[in-house]
């Protein structure tokens, strides 16, 4: 992990998860750690918040990400969630 890593711990996603039908039925909370390392060292943001990561965005776009659509597995959610902060 980088010096310049912005950490996320302990966000909490309720998701339709789980192999069985009956596990998708019901939301589960699931709790996930991030570590998003921006494309410039925090040296070069010159204190200027639009050159860095809004976490805060972040956060509400994953906890709509996950409420999207049920999902089997957690590698799934984990995948599409890091393809969204990566492309996002």
């Amino acid at each position: 992990m980088s010096e310049n890593t912005i950490i996320i711990k302990g966000l909490q996603l309720s998701v339709h998860i789980g192999v069985t039908a009956k596990e998708r039925k019901k939301p589960q909370v699931l709790e996930a750690d991030l570590w998003i390392t921006p494309s410039m060292p925090f040296e070069q943001m010159q204190d200027k918040i639009s050159k860095t990561v809004d976490y805060a965005a972040v956060v509400v776009r994953l906890r709509e990400l996950t409420a999207v659509k049920p999902r089997k597995l957690i590698e799934t959610l984990a995948s599409e969630a890091a393809d969204c902060v990566i492309r996002e």
